[in-house]
């Protein structure tokens, strides 16, 4: 039985350091970013469409960069 307490303890715990951490919200962290695009095929066959994804934030536009 204590094992488990011991276990649950330790849930909350980390929990709380994960809820109390200062991330930055996506919308900061994309206009910090200095963008590096790479080209990323979504679709296949005649009419191909490409992604341009950031390597570094992962922020994706379907527009030509």
């Amino acid at each position: 039985m204590s094992i488990k307490m011991d276990s649950i303890k330790k849930i909350l715990e980390y929990t709380n350091i994960i809820h109390s951490t200062p991330l930055m919200n996506k919308s900061e962290h994309y206009l910090n970013c200095q963008h590096t695009f790479e080209s990323e095929l979504i679709t296949r066959g005649p009419y191909r469409e490409y992604e341009y994804v950031c390597s570094k934030c992962r922020y994706a536009t379907n527009h030509i960069v």
